[in-house]
């Protein structure tokens, strides 16, 4: 009986909505890594064209037609994934259910969602030639700040002090999704052919709804990659100040 209750206890709701984000991570990796192969590794040169204000032709948009709904799927898998990180956080602090599990996995979804789906993001054209769009070093920038928290979390609360998020880390964390997941709403239009860059790699659109999308994700990078140095030095401070801490205990 003992044993059945701690089990529940252990995979509470939290722990199953970190668990199912874990799933649509991979799930997402999948679908990005397909689109790539179908051609979205391409996506500049196919919506850029020659004609019509710089937009495809109607030839060119619909043989690659397939690409919008994969990218619609990643962006909704994304979506999904980034709202249960909010969800099982708000669920396990409202009902008391934080447990050492959860604070293992839910980073590590987290991390596993952003690395993942800025790194594969790099593979498509249209994202990294598109004005101020993203560029490997913000992605080496975003990774080594994961490993570094990841390794000075562990080494504070492998000696029993909580080295619990802070406020600039979670706003780090909301702009990266919504840059990531910007990018990817960029792409599904960009594989209809109603967003593009041409020859000059100025960002060529057919409304100024898109072209709003584009630059409120590239301001949204921007300030995610500042946050995410900014939250780095932080983290390195406050560590360094619980490492004097236990070492005058």
């Amino acid at each position: 009986m003992g044993f059945k209750m701690k089990h529940s206890q252990i995979f509470n709701l939290p722990n199953q909505l970190t668990s199912i984000r874990i799933v649509l991570a991979i799930v997402l990796v999948v679908v990005l890594e397909w689109a790539r192969s179908l051609g979205g590794s391409d996506l500049t040169q196919m919506t850029m064209g020659t004609t019509g204000g710089g937009l495809a032709s109607g030839e060119t948009v619909g043989h690659f037609g397939s690409l919008f709904w994969l990218y619609a799927v990643a962006f909704i898998l994304f979506t999904v994934a980034s709202g249960t990180d909010w969800l099982d956080g708000y669920y396990a602090r409202k009902y008391h259910l934080e447990t050492t599990l959860g604070r293992i996995l839910d980073p590590f979804a987290d991390k596993m969602i952003i690395c993942s789906t800025f790194t594969l993001l790099l593979t498509h054209a249209f994202v990294v030639n598109g004005p101020y769009g993203l560029m490997p070093w913000m992605v080496v920038v975003l990774i080594s700040r994961e490993l570094l928290i990841t390794v000075i979390r562990g080494y504070v609360e492998g000696r029993g002090v909580n080295f619990g998020a802070k406020w600039v880390g979670k706003w780090k964390m909301g702009l990266q999704c919504v840059a990531a997941g910007g990018f990817i709403f960029c792409l599904a239009f960009g594989a209809t052919g109603y967003m593009g860059v041409d020859t000059a790699g100025q960002l060529v659109t057919s409304h100024w709804f898109l072209t709003f999308a584009w630059w409120f994700t590239i301001a949204s990078l921007w300030i995610a990659i500042i946050l995410t140095i900014w939250s780095a030095c932080t983290y390195i401070r406050a560590a360094i100040q619980i490492s004097h801490q236990m070492q005058d205990d």
